[in-house]
């Protein structure tokens, strides 16, 4: 893995979730964060992952930072991922 290329993280990311290693994907999704601040796609996965974790707090200030970012065009409806994430955030489990 490259430390610098979010590429390496978001691949380790997937790994550590397909192993249900939660709280490790959440981690590598928040060096992906880091590195390509620009781009709402770690977001997104990082609060899917928070919320295999139930850190529902955490997962809610993730989703809300979409929300009040402004994304290219190029990643859809953003605003809408978000908020489709707070909607199954709200659901009994």
């Amino acid at each position: 893995a490259m430390p610098l290329e979010s590429e390496s993280h978001a691949a380790l990311a997937e790994i550590r979730q397909t192993q249900e290693r939660w709280d490790a994907a959440s981690a590598e999704w928040r060096h992906v964060i880091q590195i390509r601040t620009n781009e709402p796609t770690g977001y997104i996965a990082l609060a899917r992952s928070l919320m295999r974790e139930a850190k529902w707090d955490e997962a809610r200030e993730v989703a809300l930072q979409l929300i009040e970012g402004e994304w290219p065009e190029r990643f859809g409806d953003v605003d809408k991922t978000a908020r489709a994430l707070l909607r199954e955030m709200k659901r009994p489990n």
